[in-house]
């Protein structure tokens, strides 16, 4: 029997298949399916929207991705039409496109084949696997390998697991899985608690209820991150056996089977952040700019080596970003982390000549605006100053986990002759709270015959 979402969830449901939902309504959506019977509406659903790709093709019925998240799962589902729309396409298209399938061939929601531990709930455009071409709505078990993109699992504990290529996981329960390479992302539900993921060397995360990060390197090595609430960490076998419990914000490496320490603060990868590429030829330019993309529609800058210009040498390198209009942002491979001060530092310089319009210098989490300044230093002409801004970001922070974004904005206009210099963009993340250790495990609760 399918369970009825509740008005506020069929609400958001209705306002996302309209439009992007807007940060609070994210909120509100995420929130919402924690509740059991909500979650359980929406697998509900997808089931049906499954049932239609199936069978038809899907011709007509995906839309477009929408920014819907289960609550703190990394991409959004593929969606269609309203809520109420789909339901009932979907009965049209049972009776007249399939007048001779029984009625039993319509998936029963809650129910799954014996020896399946999941489903498959997402898949980025991009993705590529290499063991075989899993389509939407499969179901799963056993070793899973990408090549490329992004693939979301939906266990039938109902934790959700991001995995980004490559990436080779394997689902060994309905409640737990080993990561052998690569990345993922878990969200546990309450009613998921103790979910549980291996990795090499003898290490084991148990999940409290909770979102978390675990990646894998080449050489079996693992990297921890804690976005939210408590998870337990086991390493070592029966004869050195540890258990550790830790709180948000807390990140770490898993090196042979030991816990270390990451440095207190370290500077984050920015691609591209001096503009030595593409390469233009001496007092001459180039448009557009490697590991940046524009973001407005009056977009105009790109690469210069007008560094002569200047009365003191270019901060790093030979050449500088220009952007007469509009903005440019690059986004990062670090995540939004509690308890820790994100620092972010662009060279602003003045070139004798044009006009130096105000500039606007912004760090976003996600969609999650936060902190920005407009002209925070200005240079005199012919020099450059360092324009700096600092976000310390609370374990409260419903961006937490979303990827870092750098946005820089000229305030200017093509109209008038006008132009920002910008060079040597960095993004320092230094911990400043310490997260919360102990080395007493909290009791866990584990699906009824699936024990870790």
């Amino acid at each position: 029997m399918s369970t009825a979402p509740s008005h506020e969830l069929d609400a958001l449901l209705s306002a996302m298949l309209d439009s992007p939902l807007n940060a609070d309504q994210r909120r509100q959506l995420s929130e919402s399916l924690a509740s059991a019977d909500n979650l359980a509406a929406y697998l509900d659903w997808i089931t049906v929207h499954t049932f239609l790709r199936r069978q038809t093709g899907a011709v007509g019925v995906v839309a477009e991705r929408q920014g819907f998240r289960i609550q703190g799962s990394e991409f959004s589902f593929k969606t269609a039409g309203a809520l109420a729309a789909l339901l009932l396409l979907a009965a049209a298209l049972f009776y007249v496109f399939l007048p001779s399938t029984p009625h039993s061939a319509l998936p029963t929601p809650h129910s799954a084949a014996p020896a399946t531990y999941a489903i498959l709930s997402d898949l980025s455009n991009d993705v590529a696997f290499a063991d075989a071409d899993h389509a939407l709505g499969s179901d799963l078990a056993g070793p899973i390998k990408l090549i490329a993109g992004k693939a979301q699992l939906m266990f039938k504990s109902t934790a959700v697991v991001d995995l980004t290529g490559p990436c080779e996981f394997a689902m060994t329960g309905s409640n737990r899985g080993e990561l052998h390479r690569g990345s993922l992302v878990a969200y546990v539900p309450p009613n998921a608690r103790g979910f549980s993921v291996y990795a090499p060397h003898d290490v084991r995360i148990v999940d409290l209820g909770t979102r978390f990060e675990l990646s894998v390197d080449r050489s079996g090595q693992s990297m921890l991150q804690i976005f939210e609430g408590r998870v337990q960490l086991h390493l070592g076998g029966s004869a050195t056996h540890e258990t550790h419990t830790f709180g948000p914000g807390l990140a770490m490496r898993i090196v042979d089977g030991r816990l270390v320490p990451l440095p207190p603060a370290m500077d984050l990868t920015i691609a591209g952040a001096s503009f030595e590429s593409p390469r233009a030829a001496e007092r001459n330019f180039v448009r557009g700019m490697d590991g940046w993309r524009p973001i407005t529609p009056d977009f105009d800058g790109g690469v210069n080596r007008f560094g002569s210009d200047f009365d003191e040498p270019i901060p790093d390198g030979r050449q500088l970003a220009f952007i007469n209009a509009g903005a440019i942002e690059q986004t990062l491979d670090a995540r939004l982390a509690a308890g820790v001060r994100y620092t972010l530092s662009v060279m602003v310089g003045h070139r004798p000549g044009p006009n130096h319009p105000d500039y606007t210098i912004a760090l976003h989490a996600g969609d999650e605006l936060l902190t920005s300044a407009t002209n925070p230093v200005i240079p005199p002409a012919g020099r450059f100053a360092s324009a700096t801004l600092s976000y310390d970001c609370p374990a409260n922070q419903p961006a937490l986990g979303q990827p870092l974004r750098i946005v820089l904005q000229s305030n200017g206009s093509l109209k008038t002759h006008v132009q920002n210099h910008f060079d040597m963009v960095q993004l320092r993340a230094e911990t400043i709270s310490p997260a919360t250790l102990s080395k007493t495990p909290l009791p866990v609760q584990h699906t009824e015959g699936d024990q870790p």
